[in-house]
């Protein structure tokens, strides 16, 4: 504190309400309330930083207190008048900065991370929805064959890995393949090597009934089916049976 603070105590919070009020300066020096007040500051003009500012906020204050008498006679009114006092300086004021709530910040959290685990549940669920959807069509392509002893298992993996990297290959093993098992439908292959399991294969519906047991697991409503199959796979026994032979 200055000489000034010890004539009088005034806190912080004074200061700056005298301040406002115009009763001290802008920084809450030479605060100004009563007559004693005006004597002291009188008496501290002379140590004031800026002492012309000092001295037109005193003669201000002994006139707002009609204790004008208590100037020194050197302090002329009309020069002192002439000056302008000075605007004290202002301060843009400072936005406040927006700080959430920490559980409001966590509650968002919470909802982020539930919407998180949804997308991914539902993506996951879509994928597997797509591997059904390629495995079932795949089956299909490797139910197809009937001269080409394929494993559908094994068909539906390595053909849907090729799938899964290289669409277009894939497309084109599935030709070569059906390509390559009509040939030997075509060529009669079926029917040698159903002749070099046993000779018991003499007749279309043999051919027929071992087709339903192997593919249809026995289901006699597949018999028609089985017929047709047994028809294009061994087709000498086809003509004999239409030769009614």
């Amino acid at each position: 504190m200055g000489l000034f603070d010890r004539f009088r105590e005034f806190s912080p919070e004074k200061r700056k309400q005298l301040a406002q009020e115009g009763k001290a300066l802008p920084d809450g020096s030479f605060p100004i309330v009563t007559v004693g007040d005006l004597k002291n500051a009188i008496s501290a003009a002379g140590r004031a930083s800026n002492r012309a500012v000092a001295i037109r906020h005193i003669k201000r204050r002994a006139r707002a207190l009609g204790a004008t008498d208590q100037l020194p006679e050197d302090w002329s009114e009309t020069k002192q008048e002439a000056e302008p006092m000075a605007e004290p300086e202002t301060q843009e004021p400072q936005a406040e900065p927006i700080v959430a709530p920490v559980e409001e910040l966590t509650q968002m959290r919470g909802e982020v991370d539930k919407a998180t685990a949804r997308a991914l549940a539902a993506e996951k669920e879509l994928a597997d929805v797509r591997a059904r959807e390629q495995a079932a069509v795949l089956k299909t392509e490797a139910e197809s064959f009937k001269a080409i002893g394929i494993p559908i298992d094994e068909y539906i993996a390595k053909v849907g890995a090729i799938r899964a990297t290289n669409p277009e290959l894939a497309t084109w093993v599935h030709q070569t393949l059906s390509g390559l098992d009509e040939a030997m439908i075509s060529a009669g292959l079926l029917k040698e090597i159903g002749s070099s399991q046993g000779d018991d294969l003499d007749s279309i519906e043999k051919a027929a009934e071992k087709i339903l047991v192997e593919q249809f697991k026995g289901d006699r409503s597949k018999y028609a089916e089985a017929l047709t199959l047994a028809a294009k796979q061994f087709p000498k026994l086809a003509a004999d049976y239409a030769a009614g032979g």
